[in-house]
């Protein structure tokens, strides 16, 4: 696996690598969302918009986790994820081109 030029890539592009999950794991609550709320168009279902809700919230808590998981250090020969935090970096909203308000990693909860 160490030599495979996806490692490479993502050990020299750590911030686009970063950028690309978050974007993607954003899709992925966004065709959820989308899913769920043509399905109860479809038949009808009005009562379960709080458990929807708070599904929606539990897939965005866990695309934050997810790329929180990327941040952790190495602890072993089989760990190949290690990310250090762009925090330190002065110019990481430019080099990740998500704008500064889209960066916040909070769970924003759909009421």
């Amino acid at each position: 696996m160490r030599s495979s030029s996806h490692v490479g890539h993502y050990r020299h592009h750590p911030i686009q690598y970063r950028a690309a999950v978050s974007h993607l794991l954003e899709k992925a609550v966004s065709t959820y969302s989308r899913k769920v709320i043509l399905e109860r168009e479809r038949t009808g279902i009005d009562g379960t918009q709080d458990e929807i809700s708070e599904l929606i919230c539990d897939l965005q808590k866990v695309a934050i986790n997810s790329n929180e998981s990327f941040r952790r250090v190495a602890v072993g020969p089989s760990d190949h994820f290690f990310l250090p935090s762009s925090a330190g970096h002065n110019n990481s909203d430019r080099e990740s081109g998500i704008p500064r308000d889209e960066q916040k990693e909070e769970p924003v909860c759909v009421p």
